[in-house]
């Protein structure tokens, strides 16, 4: 079985690996697939500013010429030394209900590593943590929302039949401020904090000043999330590159930032969901589809949080609690309806709390997985 597997490379082959789920997900109604050229950008080594710090290899499994499954091997450096591990990821990984052709795909991939000297496996990771990344393992019938993962529930067999445990679960929580019966007693909270404590301030991100938000943004991500499982910082290019992608689909009322005395020490970026768009494009953007995008981004009724952090030293002063609240306060001013909180990792208890204190619950679970080798 392992004569199947056949290590791509530049060309067509390449273009062939990023069609792969194209093809796969076309009977599945809740997959959206993204744009195909930005999609081969974000695949391909030498424009994601990820593999400057990262070394892959891609794989396919073929049968009677067509591709039946696919895989990546990644090394990111940057996280071993930040973490001191000897840690290679999966990613990219789909296939048919196959345990034959999963297995020689995972198989590749430990020879890749141990070639490599890593003594783990973790994934899957499209590439990393700070991209889309996780399993999706409850939550099968909703559609995924802006940069978060979809697949097949048949995945979690496959993976698991691998000796693969799951080392990290990531929740997604729901929250509708229309259903939501705390909403008055959350109104009541931060009112009286912002009596109590004058000097925080909440305030939407200047897209006037972006390149100077941005510099504020990285280092309170940077900062915020610095002990989070997992987490690595993200590099100076790979900021750039982030939000150069956000600034085309960033709404700046609810991308906001949280202030103690004029300080900026909280930060929280809300998205429009735009896969509600993207699923009427169908992974294409021609004359016809640029048409339809600027028709249907006003009609895009779901947000997703996608980051909030603070400052260590300015935690339990309360202000994630009026990030919260403003972020669900001009939503619905701007039509939006619901929104999706993720992920959070499961062990994460305080900010779990925050989200359920304002309404939020949780609705989809993914899973980060890992191997010893």
């Amino acid at each position: 079985m392992k004569g199947i597997i056949k290590r791509v490379k530049k060309g067509a082959s390449f273009i062939n690996f990023v069609r792969f789920p194209y093809i796969l997900y076309k009977d599945y109604p809740r997959w959206v697939p993204p744009i195909f050229e930005e999609e081969v950008k974000r695949l391909s080594p030498d424009k994601n500013p990820f593999f400057k710090h990262a070394d892959v290899e891609y794989y396919v499994a073929e049968r009677n010429g067509e591709i039946v499954g696919r895989i990546a091997a990644i090394i990111d450096h940057l996280h071993n030394e930040y973490h001191n591990e000897s840690t290679g990821f999966f990613g990219f990984y789909e296939t048919y209900r196959d345990p034959d052709v999963s297995r020689a795909l995972f198989e590749t991939v430990y020879e890749y590593m141990y070639r490599k000297g890593m003594d783990r496996v973790r994934g899957p990771m499209n590439p990393s943590q700070n991209d889309e990344c996780g399993l999706l393992i409850e939550g099968f019938q909703y559609r995924p929302v802006i940069m978060m993962v979809y697949n097949p529930p048949y995945y979690r067999e496959l993976i698991e039949a691998e000796g693969f445990r799951i080392v990290m679960p990531l929740l997604a929580f729901y929250f509708n401020p229309d259903y939501n019966k705390k909403y008055e007693t959350v109104r009541r909270i931060v009112e009286r904090l912002e009596q109590r404590h004058p000097e925080m301030k909440v305030r939407p991100i200047n897209m006037k000043k972006l390149w100077e938000e941005a510099e504020t943004i990285k280092h309170i991500y940077n900062t915020a999330w610095k002990d989070n499982w997992g987490f690595v910082p993200m590099t100076d290019e790979e900021f750039t590159e982030l939000v150069k992608n956000l600034k085309m689909v960033a709404d700046p009322d609810i991308a906001l930032f949280g202030e103690i005395e004029g300080k900026p020490v909280a930060f929280s970026l809300t998205l429009p969901d735009y896969n509600y768009v993207l699923a009427k494009l169908k992974g294409k953007m021609g004359p016809l589809e640029i048409l339809k995008f600027l028709v249907y981004k006003n009609r895009i009724k779901r947000t997703r949080l996608i980051i909030l952090g603070v400052l260590p030293e300015y935690r339990r002063t309360g202000i994630d609690g009026l990030l919260y609240w403003y972020t669900m306060v001009n939503g619905k001013k701007k039509g939006y309806v619901d929104a999706e909180l993720s992920w959070v990792l499961e062990t994460n208890y305080v900010m779990i709390r925050s989200i359920e204190h304002m309404g939020g619950f949780p609705y989809k679970r993914y899973a980060i997985y890992e191997k010893e080798l």
